[in-house]
């Protein structure tokens, strides 16, 4: 009847109205780019994103952390690496881990390679900074690095292991080649860089 879809009409309207709010930003200067949005485990989440300042010409990969039940308020956001001029940070991608740390995967323009970072949520203080203990920082994740590595992505495993893969430029005499590394989630190393294919265009979806 008539109430009945205009109900279901304003349902979908706050629904869609909830979908494109814009949620995150830092300040006028600073521009996000490639933002990905990480659940995280006690009703939390954040959107990782790169983060250029053009006023000071400076990089960083940036995070938001929310609550997913109040998910237009920040609980902290700032940045995960130190702003720098002199090399460009870019392709970020994250995941939360099934002990409960995330991780951090990204490249670095001056090397062309792909690092990571790995951190534990503090769980002492309900209004600490969120994951704010650094276990890895910085960590070269590729061991080939004669050419360019690019758009890396991070998956779970199982319970204690974590993949990251990317394209790495001319390692097997192709275009690219798609290479992968396994890590405990502690961030020890299961298995070393790794061919997966002999010549790889595009990324497979992380799906």
């Amino acid at each position: 009847n008539f109430l009945v879809s205009l109900s279901i009409f304003i349902l979908i309207n706050l629904e869609h109205t909830s979908q494109s709010q814009y949620i995150s930003s830092f300040d006028s200067n600073t521009s996000q780019t490639n933002a990905k949005i990480v659940p995280l485990k006690s009703d939390k989440f954040t959107i990782v994103s790169t983060c250029y300042n053009k006023t000071e010409n400076t990089s960083t990969i940036c995070a938001d952390f929310r609550n997913s039940n109040y998910p237009k308020i920040s609980i902290w956001k700032g940045f995960l690496k130190t702003p720098s001029n002199s090399y460009f940070f870019g392709e970020a991608n994250a995941i939360s881990l099934s002990n409960g740390n995330i991780a951090i995967v990204y490249t670095e323009s001056t090397s062309s390679d792909i690092f990571m970072q790995l951190r534990s949520e503090n769980t002492t203080d309900a209004f600490s900074i969120p994951y704010s203990n650094i276990l890895t920082d910085n960590e070269r994740v590729n061991f080939y690095n004669n050419g360019r590595q690019k758009a890396p992505k991070v998956l779970n495993l199982n319970s204690d292991k974590f993949l990251i893969f990317w394209q790495s430029y001319f390692q097997n005499g192709s275009h690219y080649a798609l290479n992968a590394k396994i890590l405990f989630n502690s961030g020890e190393i299961v298995k070393e860089d790794f061919n997966i294919n002999q010549k790889a265009t595009k990324l497979p979806s992380t799906q």
